[in-house]
């Protein structure tokens, strides 16, 4: 199903800048851009994220906004801004997909498998898992 197809993915900096090298804890943005061949009744876009082995470490979709409906010609942008996770060092995937419908049963339109490949610098916080939250509050109370 060739509705829409993947046009770009790229992943930018802070700062605006494309980058396959993000600093830890730092707000970056994924940014998918799709064509629209014909329109689209649920356009939904979403990426995961596979360490070296191919485990998938997250992902994430934009249905959770609510259906989203394009026209034939149309470009479409999607934009995920988040923190980027402390992470183990090493390289990771990022690939895309465009689908229609509901979440729970896709249409896919297109699918760029492992698209971008990132090597993230991970800064002094240390990694004893898979990741490490970028921001967390701790709070101690000790009672007597």
């Amino acid at each position: 199903n060739k509705n829409s197809v993947i046009t770009s993915l790229s992943l930018v900096n802070s700062i605006g800048e494309s980058t396959s090298a993000p600093q830890c804890g730092e707000n970056i943005r994924l940014i998918i851009t799709s064509y629209c061949i014909h329109s689209v009744q649920c356009f939904m876009a979403g990426f995961i994220v596979r360490d070296k082995t191919g485990m998938i470490i997250w992902g994430e979709n934009n249905i959770r906004h609510g259906p989203l409906e394009t026209k034939a010609g149309s470009n479409v942008t999607i934009s995920f801004e988040f923190a980027m996770p402390f992470l183990k060092a090493g390289k990771y995937s990022f690939s895309a997909a465009i689908s229609e419908n509901d979440v729970d049963m896709p249409t896919i339109m297109h699918y760029k498998p492992d698209a971008l490949i990132v090597e993230p610098i991970l800064g002094r916080h240390p990694v004893y898992g898979i990741f490490a939250i970028p921001s967390m509050n701790i709070f101690t109370e000790i009672n007597p």
